[in-house]
């Protein structure tokens, strides 16, 4: 189980940094959004935001194997890969 102050920070981040890359605005980027069908993130936008959650908290997901399995879907299951990625360390 994730830590839920660690998973509320990450959620947060993992939100702005959605705005950020894609110029939605975070108040309008809610965790149970589909990233692609709502938010419009394309496979080559998620490899990219990956490579930038990669950078901002130093951690190493693969974007490819993320995309192939189709295992993150929603900003909430994205936050969530990247707040275990973190606590893997």
């Amino acid at each position: 189980m994730i830590n839920e102050e660690l998973y509320t920070q990450t959620l947060a981040t993992v939100r702005e940094i959605i705005s950020a890359e894609t110029g939605n605005e975070m108040e309008e980027i809610l965790p149970d959004m589909h990233l692609e069908d709502e938010l419009e993130v394309a496979e080559g936008d998620l490899t990219r935001l990956i490579k930038v959650l990669n950078g901002h908290f130093n951690i190493q997901l693969d974007p490819a194997a993320i995309e192939e399995e189709e295992s993150v879907t929603t900003v909430r299951e994205l936050a969530t890969v990247v707040a275990e990625e973190i606590e893997l360390g």
